[in-house]
């Protein structure tokens, strides 16, 4: 039984994949298997995990019949781990790269504190080349190619870490930190208790429901690298990026993310809490929903609103950018 499992959801990576394989396969602690669900790609991706697979049989390999959509393929990512009974998880993406000891110590400190469900470094950018991406600390995040920013700080993820789960959840709502945060080392048995990804939300939801479940411990250490390239998904349209969620290739309107606020609450609903705990946990997901941005995300139209309706060229993430660094037609 090996202690790691990895599932590696992809759709078309060829460019970046075995560069990823290569990485994973140099990390200081071997005792992983790495499973690779291909989403009925249609470049070189089946053929370069075949090949990589013939130099290492830690590597496994699924397709896809047919596209199921990023949200789908990442919870079936974790489904074809399961066989290995691994005690911990991680899901990798295709186009980002770890630090040569991100699983040795991340291991280390999930055997350290059986009370925590989840360890995640901090993070670094990266371009498409792989190099460092210049970081803003007056404003708190990264410059990323060609004018745009992504927002980032150390301490983002300090509360986190608290022992009461009720401040855990709250600070897990909406929040930005999720889609670094969900790539981080997690205890197989704590997210089989999740309802796994979803579309609406996808990561901070998750977050939240393991948030409920037990503490996150962060090393300041920066581990993981974040590419950021054309291809990326902070780069799309809100109508390209629920395509690439659900795989459909029409707007799916049914799948609005106005049910997100109620996929955080039913998280409370489901999480092992004392009927206190609840209370406490539904007060914050109430002051969470009421909050005037997310009022205004019903009824103004903008890249972030609850029905789709967006008459602006603003990118879904643009509300987490500070004033000084949004482009001028915010």
């Amino acid at each position: 039984m090996p202690r790691v499992a990895i599932g590696l959801p992809v759709y078309n990576g060829a460019r970046f994949l075995r560069e990823t394989l290569d990485n994973l396969r140099a990390q200081t602690f071997g005792d992983y298997v790495l499973v690779v669900v291909d989403n009925a790609s249609s470049d070189g991706t089946e053929a370069i995990v075949r090949a990589t697979m013939a130099e290492d049989e830690r590597i496994h390999f699924v397709r896809n019949p047919r596209n199921l959509g990023a949200t789908r393929n990442h919870n079936r990512a974790f489904a074809e781990t399961a066989r290995f009974e691994a005690p911990y998880f991680r899901w990798a993406a295709f186009d980002d790269l770890l630090a040569p000891t991100y699983l040795a110590d991340t291991v280390a400190v999930l055997d350290a504190h059986p009370d925590a469900v989840l360890a995640h470094p901090a993070v670094r950018l990266v371009d498409e080349d792989g190099r460092d991406l210049p970081y803003d600390a007056e404003v708190g995040g990264f410059d990323l190619p060609g004018g745009g920013f992504w927002p980032y700080r150390l301490t983002d993820t300090d509360a986190l870490s608290a022992a009461d789960p009720v401040v855990r959840y709250a600070s897990a709502l909406g929040s930005g930190p999720a889609v670094y945060v969900t790539h981080g080392l997690i205890r197989t048995d704590a997210l089989a208790a999740t309802r796994g990804y979803q579309l609406h939300g996808v990561e901070d939801v998750l977050m939240a429901e393991l948030a409920l479940r037990g503490r996150f411990v962060r090393l300041d250490a920066p581990l993981f690298l974040m590419r950021m390239h054309g291809g990326s998904t902070h780069h799309m349209s809100r109508d390209e990026y629920l395509a690439y969620e659900s795989g459909e290739t029409e707007r799916p309107l049914g799948r609005a993310s106005y049910r997100r606020a109620f996929n955080f609450l039913r998280a409370v609903r489901e999480a092992p809490l004392t009927v206190a705990e609840k209370r406490r946990a539904i007060r914050a997901w109430t002051r969470f929903a009421v909050r005037p941005q997310q009022l205004r995300r019903l009824f103004v139209p903008g890249p972030n609103n609850y029905f789709g309706i967006n008459f602006s060229k603003a990118m879904p993430n643009d509300e987490r950018i500070p004033a000084a660094r949004k482009p001028q037609h915010i």
